[in-house]
């Protein structure tokens, strides 16, 4: 009778467990290579968010800076730059508040009527005009930090978002509830939805409150009131509803009187006619800044015209 052979080929117990470390040692190498790739992915989609809302609210501030007929900023002038890479740090004393204006006649109408231009008694606006300047004098020196800046435009008439209109043969009569008293106008054709279009235009005043992380828009019109979209107190949420972005950089200040501040800064020149606008952000654990100057189209904008 013939031996038979026993075959004793295999993996040895010793093999196995070689094998099986080595396999458990790819697959956390393969596991972490692709926790990185979504880690990157997320982030690079994180900073096109951040990036494409840091640019939708560049271009609407200066869109409207841009067709401005009047500006009023009203902001903090300090000595000293701010720190924003630490959202929320203290920074201690608030700095003064200061308002500028184009002229004389634009410094009378805001103290005159506040409320036409969205300035309530929380914007440190004095009674007695002592701290509203002339944009021709800005304190290039000193930071100056936007708190509100208001934007007054034209925009053309339309009847359908007009309540206050009376009709009569050959024109209309149309209150003003901003300015008050009434306008007469003719029609002057349509609008792409058939809606009657008038021969003068509406005034507009666009309304950009910076507090804290929020840049609050508000607008409100002489005759299309129905546009018109501010915030109300009295109503819960109001002021959230009328939230621009809420992804900015800001620091809080101290004592007797505290505020916070958002990366918002100005700097005027006058001459030129322009505003250079820069803002900080600080969304998900990065910061983008946005920044240019922006020459309104009216040249008597920041400057009176020449007597």
């Amino acid at each position: 009778m013939k031996n038979i052979k026993k075959n004793n080929s295999g993996f040895t117990l010793v093999e196995l467990i070689i094998a099986m470390a080595v396999l458990a040692f790819l697959m956390t190498a393969v596991g972490s290579l692709m926790g990185s790739s979504v880690l990157t992915h997320k982030k690079a989609k994180a900073e096109i968010q951040v990036h494409s809302s840091a640019q939708t609210t560049y271009n609407q501030v200066t869109d409207s800076v841009m067709q401005a007929k009047e500006v009023v900023l009203i902001g903090y002038e300090s000595s000293s730059e701010y720190d924003f890479d630490e959202p929320g740090k203290d920074v201690g004393t608030t700095p003064n508040i200061v308002v500028y204006v184009k002229d004389q006649k634009m410094k009378d109408d805001i103290l005159a009527h506040p409320t036409v231009y969205g300035i309530t008694t929380t914007d440190g606006v004095a009674g007695d005009g002592s701290n509203v300047k002339f944009f021709s004098n800005f304190d290039g020196t000193k930071t100056f930090y936007i708190k509100k800046l208001i934007v007054l435009t034209a925009a053309p008439i339309d009847a359908s978002y007009a309540p206050d209109i009376t009709a009569g043969p050959t024109q209309w009569t149309i209150a003003d509830n901003l300015f008050g008293g009434s306008v007469t106008i003719k029609e002057n054709g349509a609008s792409a939805s058939g809606a009657k279009l008038y021969d003068k235009y509406d005034n507009m005043i666009n309304i950009y409150t910076f507090d804290k992380n929020c840049m609050y828009y508000e607008k409100k019109y002489s005759f299309m009131t129905d546009l018109n979209d501010m915030i109300n107190p009295a109503v819960a949420g109001s002021k959230e509803s009328c939230i621009y972005n809420n992804g900015f950089s800001y620091v809080t200040t101290s004592g007797s009187s505290s505020a916070d501040i958002a990366a918002c800064t100005a700097v005027v020149d006058a001459p030129n006619g322009s505003i250079g606008i820069e803002f900080q952000f600080d969304d998900k654990n990065m910061t983008y800044t946005t920044n240019g100057m922006v020459s309104a189209r009216n040249s008597y904008v920041f400057m009176p015209k020449a007597d």
